[in-house]
């Protein structure tokens, strides 16, 4: 194996997004409408997302145990960023709210660093500060107010933002002096202030400066690591998706069981998943389409091993659906397969525990989205499929696919994010 191929099978991957045809319970039923291209309410449940994705173990990065969040991809270097799909409240963030089925350039820089996607808005980092756009009526892009943007602004004078993670309606971040901030809409208490009161500009939670990572769910919850390696959680936990042994919300964070050996975590709406330094994976929350991977649709409340392997490097997640790849650089899915998002050249066929997609052995990341995965291989690559209803797959057109596609001819692409019906890619 060449010397990139091993950094790219280094560089740890977590992401993740949300979808449901339920209501969550903590959501207002009078919630603004989320997009303009008159999705249904399956559909607006589905798009949210929260992908991670953890870039974590190169030499000059994060520790091989640090923690990315949901819907957030790392890159080493500096690059440029190129988006495409649904654009309805600006969230492509290039000045307009017009569809794009192929990836076009946002601006002209390429000094970003990390990128996370919500709902219909998006987040990056470059230098040290954070800049957000996109759909906004909770105060979701932390700028003190409602208004939607089509183009990156900048949140605040800061320049000491490590990493992002985007949820449905809000989002966290972490400092890099440790501490944790949250915004936006806070039915379920994710926001970790002790309240339910949704705010359009950061708080931290609590006084602590011990995280190294944050993964907001669009389920209205809250996942964190701390540099002990202890798990932390707070928000909605309808399905115990905070991993608590209950179901009971909570406005302020709770440890996950008693361990101080986790690794890499990816919160969806209402399921979890992580997995520990001796590359075990695990999962919780929410089961009926078999998006666990423990070969039943049963719900847990606390955290269950998926299989027996620990060879598990990267992990991804849909409310419906989850992905992973073995430290062999072959990939996995499970879960709902409706538009054929497992990859599986079929549709309708949901599986409870991992599949193979495909028999390559050369897959890097993994990022799951609005009924559709991407993912990058080691010759930079990036590959797309499932659901394509607004040109989200990036393949110049909008007919789904049950099997990976090649998005262009590149080769350099640093990485790619999934989110609600669009994607974020990073190039050097």
């Amino acid at each position: 194996m060449d010397e990139q191929a091993k950094k790219d099978r280094q560089a740890a991957a977590v992401q993740n997004h949300n979808g449901s045809d339920l209501q969550s319970p903590s959501e207002p039923a009078s919630a603004p409408p989320a997009t303009a291209n008159g999705l249904s309410r399956r559909e607006i449940a589905t798009a949210i997302p929260k992908i991670a994705v953890a870039a974590a173990a190169m030499a000059h990065e994060q520790p091989a145990n640090a923690v990315y969040n949901m819907f957030v991809n790392k890159a080493p270097l500096s690059s440029s960023m190129w988006v495409c799909g649904d654009n309805a409240n600006g969230n492509l963030g290039i000045g307009n709210i017009s569809l794009k089925s192929s990836p076009v350039q946002l601006g002209s820089l390429s000094t970003w660093t990390s990128v996370a996607a919500g709902f219909q808005a998006g987040y990056a980092i470059k230098n040290g500060s954070l800049w957000t756009w996109g759909y906004n009526n909770y105060g979701g892009l932390g700028l003190n107010d409602t208004v939607l943007r089509s183009s990156p602004v900048q949140l605040g004078g800061l320049n000491n933002w490590a990493q992002i993670s985007a949820s449905k309606y809000s989002a966290a971040g972490v400092h890099t002096d440790g501490t944790i901030w949250c915004w936006g809409y806070n039915g379920g208490g994710q926001l970790g202030n002790n309240d339910t009161n949704w705010l359009s500009s950061p708080i931290q939670v609590g006084t602590l400066s011990v995280w190294t990572s944050v993964s907001a769910s669009g389920g209205n919850s809250t996942i964190a690591k701390r540099k002990d390696g202890t798990l932390w959680g707070w928000g909605s936990n309808g399905y115990g998706s905070l991993g608590d042994r209950t179901i009971v919300n909570r406005s302020s964070p709770v440890q996950i069981g008693t361990l101080s050996t986790w690794n890499l975590v990816a919160a969806v709406q209402e399921h979890t998943m992580a997995t520990r330094l001796d590359g075990t994976l695990w999962a919780w929350g929410r089961n009926d389409l078999g998006q666990l991977g423990l070969r039943d649709r049963n719900h847990r409340s606390s955290p269950v091993q998926v299989g027996s392997l620990s060879t598990w490097t990267v992990i991804s997640n849909s409310q419906l659906f989850s992905a992973a790849i073995r430290s062999d650089g072959t990939l996995w899915g499970w879960g709902d397969d409706f538009y054929g998002e497992l990859g599986q050249n079929s549709t309708s066929n949901n599986r409870s525990s991992p599949v193979q997609i495909g028999s390559l052995s050369t897959w890097t990341t993994v990022s799951c989205g609005y009924w559709f995965m991407t993912a990058r291989r080691n010759d930079g690559t990036i590959w797309s499929w499932g659901k394509n209803s607004y040109g989200n797959l990036g393949l110049g057109d909008t007919a789904n696919r049950s099997s990976p596609v090649q998005i262009g001819t590149l080769s350099k692409w640093r990485s790619v994010t999934a989110s609600g019906p669009y994607i974020i890619l990073l190039k050097p």
